[in-house]
């Protein structure tokens, strides 16, 4: 059993119980002044993204059970209003946003409900935004201080890791697909424009240089002058192509 004093200088106390894959289990009360208040259950891991594009996140789910289901929980919190007493779903904390400066992590897009399980989520109040960053705040701050966080942290991550590496394999085949789709257009298109240059070379070897008395004909519109130039944009064209292909093949 834990006591838990908030920023805000609210007390709970909280009896913690490890899950199956290192995740810590909050269960949580308030410490009234006369007796003891259940809360909820919280439930504290590493960040779940296989692939975190911020790392260190650490995620707080709300009420105990299914990871992705909130309505397959149980003991969800009730830390809300009379209107929608209990907070759903999950959060994931930055903890280089918790500063001096700012000791209370600020939840954003905090969701109440009106029962634990099976009703649609809606807006909470500011105030119990406000009651849940203040608490979410100290379980994360009490999650960090444990001794046996490394330990927990390492059970997190060897749960993810199939699924990591299951995913990784997925984007990799996705990436050789997509690398493959690549190389055969490029290899049309070289085609293409090499054979487009062999016929432009037959018809303009097939022609004679023309000249005219009119002094608004230029060489430069010369019928063979201007294949001459179609031929050389294609050839760097092939050129461009050959070397995206060269570099995708290597």
């Amino acid at each position: 059993m834990s006591n838990i004093t908030t920023p805000a200088g609210r007390t709970y106390t909280a009896n913690v119980v490890i899950g199956e894959h290192g995740e810590a289990i909050y269960e949580v009360d308030r410490a009234g002044q006369d007796s003891l208040i259940p809360v909820g259950s919280f439930v504290i891991h590493p960040d779940y993204n296989l692939f975190p594009k911020v790392p260190g996140l650490v995620n707080v789910q709300f009420g105990m059970g299914s990871a992705v289901n909130r309505n397959e929980r149980m003991n969800v919190p009730a830390l809300g209003t009379a209107n929608l007493p209990y907070v759903v779903g999950h959060k994931l904390v930055n903890l280089e946003e918790i500063t001096d400066e700012t000791p209370v992590y600020r939840l954003r897009d905090v969701a109440g409900a009106a029962t634990a399980t099976g009703t649609a989520s809606l807006p909470a109040s500011g105030a119990t935004a406000k009651a849940l960053a203040d608490l979410v705040t100290a379980l994360v701050a009490d999650w960090l201080e444990r001794s046996d966080r490394e330990q927990l942290v390492a059970a997190y991550e060897e749960f993810l890791a199939p699924q990591r590496a299951a995913e990784q394999a997925k984007r990799d085949a996705a990436l050789e697909a997509a690398k493959q789709a690549r190389v055969e257009k490029l290899t049309a298109e070289i085609a293409t424009a090499v054979e487009l240059i062999g016929t432009l070379e037959q018809q303009r070897d097939s022609l004679t240089p023309s000249a005219s008395g009119n002094p608004d004909v230029t060489p430069a519109m010369d019928p063979i002058v201007q294949m001459n130039g179609q031929i050389t944009a294609l050839r760097l064209q092939v050129e461009d192509l050959a070397e995206e292909l060269a570099a995708l093949t290597k």
